[in-house]
């Protein structure tokens, strides 16, 4: 599976830093000695996911701002890394292990926010654990990640060398998406589902998810297919036109290639409701889509910038004040990251500069009020708060619908 692969290519590259045995001791020193600190962030800057990436790292700077770039006696610096490449336009392996090598190297490094997509940040954890830095994902949302449900073999254990959890994130994960897609199928009366993913982590993590609980809905399964670049969409949607699938979802990430399938999903049975997970709930996959497509097609998404909620509106206003535009969803789960880091810090207290005790605090924090309303952090590292949001594209943008919760 594409999942082990990436575990095998992280084992190996944490393996390969070619660095010796004095610095390994010191890459796992749990007290970095210094009363300034050092929070990484590690997201995928170009391509198509570089716009979200972007607001996302503009919301973690925004947090540290308002906290003055300053926790107790502890100044607070943020360096902010790509982990996509020119040649690619979107994240790499190699470039992602890098930039959490480089978190290892430094002394001072306290926690890392990112990476953004969950097969990045399947390669970074392990490095970061072994090293003992905390680890906050804005957008990370695969179940292995921190669940064994619907999980592949040996999760979420391969990702914790040291026995340790180190890593959270404030989304919550892919198993409350699957329930929330899952809803939206139902009310739409979906009975027999066409499921389509691509080949990433995410994509593949979110079907499996949503392929369990549609069986024990009692809906079928007609047929689970990867999409890739070089895929005819009309050849897609004639088999699903033959295999009479009611519903069709899509639950993988935005590439310019994914529109496309839509628009000929739609073109040959506009009566066709078409879904997309969290991957594809982006400005640029709604402006691509052709009107009519719009009108039939449903997202799920966390919680975000169009929630109807004052603390929302609040932080919408002031995000455009720092940086002159709109954000997107990614800029809010970028503040909360940092948020949850610059808390552990100070919920530390004078060992505020021990990344022990930072990860310590992280992970048995207790309630805290964010602009989405009021959770927790759990020990495994998930969030309390099993709200989703359901989404229409009209005009070519994204307007809410209405969001719920859904506990497992």
């Amino acid at each position: 599976m594409r999942l082990r692969r990436i575990a095998a290519l992280a084992a190996l590259l944490a393996a390969g830093t070619g660095l010796s045995a004095c610095e390994r001791a010191d890459e796992k020193a749990s007290d970095t000695g210094s009363t300034t600190l050092t929070v990484y962030a590690s997201l995928p800057l170009q391509g198509p996911a570089g716009p979200d990436a972007t607001a996302t790292s503009n919301g973690v700077r925004l947090a540290l701002r308002d906290a003055g770039g300053k926790v107790g006696g502890f100044t607070v610096k943020l360096s902010v890394l790509d982990d996509s490449t020119p040649k690619t336009g979107r994240w790499d392996p190699k470039q992602t292990a890098e930039n959490a090598r480089s978190a290892t190297r430094d002394r001072s490094a306290i926690a890392y926010v990112g990476d953004g997509p969950s097969g990045a940040t399947a390669i970074s954890l392990p490095i970061l654990n072994a090293a003992g830095i905390a680890q906050v994902s804005p957008s990370s949302g695969y179940q292995g990640l921190t669940r064994a449900v619907s999980a592949d073999k040996g999760e979420p254990e391969k990702y914790y060398p040291t026995g340790k959890r180190s890593f959270v994130r404030p989304v919550p994960n892919d198993l409350v998406q699957s329930r929330a897609l899952m809803a939206a199928l139902q009310d739409e009366g979906c009975r027999r589902l066409q499921l389509l993913e691509d080949r990433d982590v995410d994509g593949r993590g979110l079907a499996t998810a949503l392929d369990l609980a549609a069986t024990t809905a009692g809906l079928e399964v007609v047929s689970r297919d990867v999409l890739r670049p070089g895929d005819d969409p009309r050849d897609e949607a004639a088999d699903v036109l033959e295999r009479r699938a009611d519903c069709a979802v899509y639950t993988g990430s935005m590439a310019a290639w994914v529109p496309p399938f839509f628009d000929a999903l739609h073109a040959a049975n506009p009566a066709l409701p078409l879904f997309g997970g969290d991957g594809v709930a982006t400005a640029a996959f709604a402006s691509a889509l052709r009107p009519g497509t719009q009108a039939r097609t449903r997202l799920t998404a966390p919680p975000g910038v169009l929630e109807p909620r004052a603390a929302v509106r609040t932080f919408v206003t002031r995000y455009r004040e720092a940086f002159g535009t709109a954000p997107r969803s990614g800029a809010l789960y970028g503040y909360e990251s940092m948020q949850l880091v610059l808390d552990a810090i100070r919920r530390a207290g004078a060992e505020g500069n021990d990344r022990a005790a930072v990860m310590e605090a992280l992970l048995s924090g207790g309630e805290r009020r964010g602009p989405l309303g009021t959770s927790r952090i759990g020990p495994d590292g998930d969030t309390s708060s099993t709200a989703y949001a359901e989404l229409a594209v009209r005009g070519g943008r994204l307007v809410h619908v209405r969001t719920r919760p859904f506990p497992g």
